[in-house]
């Protein structure tokens, strides 16, 4: 979980199963990969690769096509801010599609962060962890 910072106010934030499910069921992304596709074509990058996540450099980069229209990543905050309350053991908190816009409209910026933290989970999500394994116990007989 994270916190994003807006007029003084802490808002937690997490990409959970349950905001990624809320997402794909509004904008009507029937499978995983389709988001995944959409995901990796609309991440802007820099010539060595790294992703942006700095709005306005993102604005002059030209090599991505961004699919996601402003609705889209309105819901990506609200849901995400609402699965974050609900992770800090305040499920009765949550705000609305109307409140997710005013914290757009009182922070420059928010859009990309939210975009480049939404698809990092989301990425993390389908990227298999390297697990580390013990070796083998040696039984005695």
């Amino acid at each position: 979980m994270q916190i994003i910072e807006i007029y003084g106010q802490e808002y937690p934030i997490h990409f959970g199963a349950a905001a990624l499910s809320q997402y794909c069921i509004k904008h009507n992304i029937g499978t995983l990969g389709r988001l995944l596709t959409k995901l990796t074509s609309s991440i802007p990058r820099r010539s060595d690769g790294t992703m942006i996540t700095d709005e306005k450099e993102a604005a002059e980069a030209s090599a991505f096509d961004f699919q996601f229209s402003l609705e889209e990543v309105v819901s990506m905050l609200r849901f995400g801010i609402n699965s974050g309350y609900r992770k800090a053991g305040q499920p009765d908190k949550s705000i609305s599609e109307e409140e997710a816009f005013g914290l757009f409209d009182a922070r420059p910026g928010l859009a990309m962060e939210v975009f480049a933290m939404f698809a990092q989970s989301v990425m993390s999500t389908f990227t298999p962890e390297k697990k580390i394994q013990a070796p083998a116990a040696k039984l005695k007989n």
